[in-house]
């Protein structure tokens, strides 16, 4: 099937999408001093996530298979967002009273 102007447009731009959350899903083995760009990608991942929940919701709309490479990406970056965000959805124990608290505040100088 042959796309319209406004659709390969739409599909440029979930191209570009997809390749940044790839990028941000290898952000935390990328060294910033290196590449920095990688750095605040992986910083916008969530949006990313959602950018690209957007255009698989719009492509299933569609119903045309350009949704697969959002599809894709998204199950990819799944594993990684699964990681960055942890929800629970149990109760969790309360601590003991005696049980020591640390906070550390990582900077440097």
């Amino acid at each position: 099937m042959k796309l319209g102007w406004f659709s390969r447009v739409i599909l440029f731009f979930n191209w570009v999408a997809v390749f940044s959350l790839l990028c941000a899903d290898v952000s935390p083995w990328i060294n910033p001093d290196k590449i920095w760009v990688f750095a605040f990608l992986g910083l916008l991942q969530p949006a990313l996530f959602a950018v690209n929940l957007l255009f698989l919701l719009f492509w299933l709309f569609r119903r045309k298979r350009q949704l697969y490479y959002s599809l894709a990406v998204l199950l990819i970056s799944l594993f990684h967002f699964n990681r960055q965000f942890q929800i629970g959805f149990g109760g969790q124990e309360p601590a003991p009273s005696d049980a020591v608290k640390l906070m550390s505040w990582n900077v440097k100088l």
